[in-house]
């Protein structure tokens, strides 16, 4: 079997095996399930390239193998799971047309009222970005700053986005 074909199995089988988790533990955190997925089966590929093709095609072979399904599970189950834009679409697709004021409605109801800001604090909490205290307040961890950091750098370099407003009340 060529290197190619090897990467694209491998991809695959990445594939099924997240369908699989996502079917059997779907309360998981999207983006950390996949990122298992291609990290464990990169290794796995990698190990059985190494053996069969040799040491610098195997490491390449798995190396790719990990990076083609980190980059198909960050950008197409983890941008569907997270999205309200494309959540947004499918909703107006349904209905076929929404005044501004509905658009503003759904959002409202859909992100806030079904749990999406829970949603996001514990998967902060669990990535070990965010800790709660007994008062019930949010803090960042040491890692939370790093990331914010590095999230604020990465937005000025690629002129991406506003910053937030300071606190709630801005």
């Amino acid at each position: 079997m060529t290197s190619l074909k090897a990467v694209l199995l491998s991809v695959s089988i990445q594939l099924l095996a997240f369908i699989l988790i996502r079917r059997i533990a779907p309360s998981g955190i999207v983006f950390y399930q996949g990122l298992l997925v291609a990290g464990v089966a990169g290794c796995l590929h990698a190990a059985l390239a190494i053996k069969l093709r040799g040491l610098e095609v195997g490491l390449m072979e798995g190396l790719l193998a990990f990076f083609i399904g980190y980059s198909f599970f960050f950008t197409v189950p983890t941008t569907v799971d997270r999205a309200y834009s494309v959540k947004f679409l499918l909703a107006l697709d349904q209905q076929g047309k929404m005044r501004s004021v509905d658009v503003k409605r759904w959002f409202s109801r859909h992100f806030v009222e079904n749990g999406a800001v829970e949603k996001r604090l514990y998967e902060q909490e669990a990535s070990g970005t965010l800790t709660q205290d007994a008062t019930g307040e949010y803090r960042l961890t040491p890692q939370g700053k790093l990331l914010v950091r590095t999230f604020d750098s990465a937005c000025r370099l690629f002129n991406c986005q506003d910053k937030p407003p300071a606190s709630p009340a801005d």
